[in-house]
């Protein structure tokens, strides 16, 4: 028989989790009554096979447990209640153990914002400062379904750009696959051809077969030079001067260039549209603003930004400094809902825009 994990809670709303064996959905739902009022149930479905599934935590699983969270806290349960349902009701082993300490840290007097700053390839600095606002002025609820919308939002936007790419990388490994099976089927046949016919060949014909030729003869030689060049890059890459060149550079390549664009400025002004919902103040807000995008070039334009404003100046004038990062249309935009009083909606439609772009 099904294996169901349940959550139930008492008249003094004290709650107790466990697992049960029932024939059915139903009949576990009678069987967990008993001793309470069911907060939640759950089917436990068999272990699969370990390449039928991931265990690693993933982005999507972020606004699963911000919504849960966010669910149970707006109807009256605690922190503590909302991590021990999903702690019961997961099968991701990862997510398990994730919740299952910051359940702990949390028990054991932490506020959850500091509980989920020991897990910061999952929680983000946006995440953990707008709990943070929230616990602190008692509208944790309130922010948790902001974090919902930002991190679906977000997943949907990264889910976009990996659709965009998609296709162009399909055709690049056709051409790849066709390029080979010709240099290895086709030209050696051609040759042998040629090669009857004793006849004087086009320039175009003969550097076709002399780079077949160099290909069969330097397969080795070409092998080791991609390990060595694709060593050499990783290295190049943890350098901060070799990131920045290529944080520029990118940002000017064509189609690229403008989808890395598209892709900061969504990024960025959708997640201060959500800072700027709650009660973080301005300076600090650009602060953790600093922090989200992945380009360089973004990031060090953000801390300018942040400094301009900490000096007086308003956002969309010192926004207006770096052109070649944020369009007029972002410029222009972020100056009207400043001058309305409603620059979250005008940054949640800019956002949207760019999403979409």
């Amino acid at each position: 028989m099904p294996q169901y994990s349940y959550l139930i809670a008492d008249d003094q709303g004290k709650t107790k989790g466990g697992t049960l064996v029932a024939p059915s959905k139903e009949a576990a739902v009678k069987k967990a009554g008993k001793d309470g009022q069911v907060v939640s149930l759950q089917e436990l479905k068999t272990k699969r096979k370990w390449y039928e599934w991931s265990s690693g935590l993933r982005q999507k699983d972020i606004p699963l447990i911000t919504k849960r969270i966010g669910d149970m806290t707006e109807h009256g349960f605690t922190v503590i209640d909302a991590l021990k349902t999903i702690e019961l009701q997961t099968q991701n082993q990862t997510l398990k153990d994730v919740v299952q300490d910051i359940k702990n840290k949390t028990e054991q007097g932490s506020t959850l914002a500091d509980s989920l700053t020991n897990y910061p390839q999952y929680f983000s600095t946006v995440y953990t400062s707008i709990i943070k606002v929230g616990e602190e002025s008692g509208t944790l609820s309130k922010s948790l379904k902001y974090l919902e919308k930002q991190e679906a939002q977000s997943y949907a936007l990264k889910q976009k750009v990996v659709s965009a790419m998609t296709y162009p990388a399909i055709i690049v490994g056709l051409m790849i696959v066709i390029g080979v099976g010709m240099i290895i089927f086709l030209i050696p046949f051609l040759r042998t051809l040629f090669g009857k016919l004793k006849a004087e060949l086009p320039l175009p014909t003969q550097i076709l077969l002399g780079t077949e030729e160099f290909l069969r003869t330097y397969w080795w030689a070409i092998l080791i030079a991609m390990i060595l060049s694709f060593a050499s890059l990783r290295l190049l890459f943890r350098k901060e001067g070799f990131r920045r060149f290529w944080d520029g550079l990118i940002l000017h390549i064509p189609i690229f260039g403008s989808l890395a664009k598209s892709y900061n400025a969504a990024q960025i002004i959708r997640t201060f549209a959500t800072l700027n919902q709650t009660s973080i103040p301005l300076i600090e807000a650009l602060d953790i603003l600093t922090t989200v995008p992945k380009n360089s070039q973004y990031r060090k334009a953000l801390v300018q930004i942040r400094n301009d404003v900490e000096k007086g100046e308003i956002f969309s004038a010192a926004t207006a400094k770096h052109p070649q990062l944020f369009s007029p249309l972002i410029i222009e935009s972020i100056k009207l809902g400043e001058n309305a009083g409603n620059l979250t909606d005008s940054l949640s439609y800019l956002a949207k825009l760019f999403e979409d772009d």
